[in-house]
């Protein structure tokens, strides 16, 4: 994340001090600036929003442990905070798991399950630009003690010194917890040599803009900074990805990732993860070609460049740019159908519009903090929905454009599109406001939202609950054996199971279904969402013999019994057919005006 990292870069210098403070000694200080909560507002009425705790550190990442219903927080420097829920009020936050038990002193990434944490980020040296990337993994002992496993280290290799070297950061666990995928980041903006500075001649390096799949046992994993070797030992999992900030899996199992562009105005990204797939970096960002791959290029006629960055000078005439792997075919972001982040910037004009498709958010939204409803805790319109975080700094906000100012919380809604194999998503702004968010974790119906301000925010969302079931037969007029099924149920049902008491069901919202005979016959409609499950059961009675005795005025076709009796008035222009299995009996009171039509005859329902 671009934005956040300009915040949370200036920590790598400090980081040396940072270890050796007691968790009382920090909480001393940088409690970060205050929020006001008016400023924060839900554009939905069934969302609402709470401050739910004041932290006394800047977080990066926020996870829950379901067993003991505790928060925990981590910051860059390397600690580790917990906040226990109490009643449902954030009890009081104490350093948890120090730096100095650990290798990392620049912590991007955290997971939690079964009391063990698996810690990503770099080690970096203090004196020099290298360093390299490690995943650690603490499990809390059945005593309190704690256990750590160096999972992973890589190579040195030396860092870019810019705020677009992004390190290893997002971390996700699988759906069956047998590994873990991390995030290595990009170390360049575009892919371009560093031509200024302290470390001229830079570009990515193998170790870089890819994801590693580890496995949760894993012990003493070294990476090496070489293509082949990394290739051979089986651990990437799929390539050109620029800063996979985040990564979460849905309730079909398919990983999904978000980063941001860099400097220029190019879309920020959502991508469906696939092994060993390459999604386009550096050649391709957010669905457009990288410029500087093409010579000659002159970037004072870029129109997607923000005017502060082309004075950085970062875009130029880069005529040794690395030509495009061969035989590769990358995979194009996911296409964001709006309603809400999907502003694009014309390249021949300079421009914003509102895109009907645009891959994937606005430039320099910097997207973080990527949830799922996994378990499908939440009413419609958020059931199974994602959930997406945006960064926005303070002050002028970056290059973000003014139609778009981030600093928001989104609900992705994703549809597969067979057509391109690929899925589409609908963005939907659910609260604006924020500022510097970094990371989300969904409990329940509950996200709880952390950012750089020093807050732990509580978003509620409209919890789904059991079904109940409800329905109303209404019989055909055309067949008296026929009947229209109209589900009723509340709570949002996602399965049906009809039984027609005649050995026969159905799973549809709103069958039809024709009996054989006349007879009674119980119905009961059973549904069910993740939350339970409740029947209802109707008795449904067809006549026979069916006798009629209302008068009949206009149109009517009654049919499907083995015997009809009519004992009633046809008024004039009416048009009636009766059609009866075996018998029709037209009783004394039956009468036919003059003017109408009436046909009778044998026969039954139409199959």
């Amino acid at each position: 994340m671009k934005n956040t990292l300009l915040v949370l870069m200036t920590s790598i210098n400090l980081i040396a001090c940072a270890q050796e403070k007691s968790y009382d000694e920090y909480k001393k200080g940088g409690k970060g600036e205050d929020v006001l909560p008016s400023a924060i507002t839900p554009t939905q009425s069934d969302v609402s929003i709470s401050l739910f705790k004041k932290l006394g550190h800047l977080p990066v990442r926020v996870v829950h442990d379901p067993a003991t219903n505790t928060l925990y927080t981590c910051n860059i420097d390397g600690w580790v905070f917990k906040v226990p829920i109490v009643n449902g009020v954030a009890g009081e936050e104490s350093g948890f798991l120090p730096p100095n038990e650990h290798q990392i002193n620049y912590l991007q990434g955290m997971v939690f399950y079964n009391n063990t944490f698996i810690l990503v980020g770099n080690h970096n040296y203090e004196n020099s630009s290298d360093g390299y990337g490690v995943v650690e993994k603490c499990t809390i002992l059945p005593n309190g003690e704690r256990q750590w496993t160096t999972m992973l280290k890589t190579d040195v290799y030396p860092s870019s010194g810019t705020l677009f070297d992004h390190a290893f950061a997002g971390i996700c666990l699988s759906p069956n917890k047998d590994s873990v995928y991390i995030a290595s980041g990009s170390r360049t903006d575009h892919g371009e040599v560093k031509n200024s500075g302290n470390y001229i001649g830079l570009r990515e390096v193998p170790l870089t803009a890819k994801i590693f799949r580890i496995p949760i046992n894993a012990t003493n994993i070294q990476l090496p900074n070489d293509e082949t070797a990394l290739t051979n030992s089986g651990f990437v999992f799929a390539r050109g990805v620029r800063n996979e900030f985040d990564m979460a899996f849905n309730s079909e199992n398919r990983l999904f990732g978000i980063e941001n562009s860099g400097d220029r105005d190019d879309p920020e990204e959502m991508n469906w993860l696939q092994k060993d797939k390459h999604y386009g970096f550096p050649w391709r960002i957010g669905g457009n070609d990288t410029p500087m791959q093409y010579t000659p290029y002159n970037a004072s006629q870029d129109k997607l460049i923000p005017a502060d960055a082309l004075a950085r000078n970062i875009f130029y005439n880069d005529p040794g740019y690395p030509a495009r792997p061969s035989g590769v075919t990358f995979v194009e972001p996911i296409k964001n159908i709006g309603p809400d982040a999907n502003w694009v910037r014309n390249p021949s004009t300079g421009t914003m519009y509102q895109s009907a498709e645009i891959t994937t958010f606005t430039g320099h939204r910097s997207p973080s903090g990527l949830v799922f409803d996994i378990d499908s805790t939440l009413q419609m319109p958020y059931t199974g929905s994602g959930f997406m975080l945006a960064y926005s700094p303070e002050g002028e906000g970056g290059y973000l454009p003014d139609e778009d100012r981030a600093g928001d919380l989104c609900q992705l809604k994703l549809v597969y599109d067979a057509a391109s194999n690929n899925y589409k998503v609908s963005t939907k702004r659910l609260i604006t406001g924020f500022i510097k968010l970094t990371d989300a974790e969904k409990v329940g119906n509950v996200i709880y939202v952390v950012d750089l301000a020093a807050n732990l925010w509580k978003v509620t969302l409209p919890k789904l609950v059991a079904p109940v079931s409800n329905f109303l037969a209404i019989q055909s007029d055309n067949c008296l054996r026929k009947f229209s099924f109209q589900n009723q149920s509340a709570n949002e049902p996602m399965t049906y199971l009809w039984n027609f008491g005649d050995g026969t069901t159905s799973t549809e919202k709103n069958p039809v279904h024709q009996y054989a005979t006349a007879g009674n016959y119980n119905v009961t409609l059973t549904t069910r969402n993740p939350q339970g499950s409740t029947s209802k059961q109707s008795v449904i009675s067809i006549a026979d013999p069916y006798i009629i005795t209302n008068p009949i005025s206009g149109n009517a076709s009654i049919k499907g019994a083995k015997t009809i009796q009519a004992n009633n008035l046809i008024y004039s222009g009416a048009n009636v057919i009766y059609k009866a299995e075996k018998h029709i009996l037209l009783k004394p009171g039956f009468r036919v005006d003059v003017g109408s039509v009436f046909l009778s005859g044998i026969g039954g329902c139409e199959n």
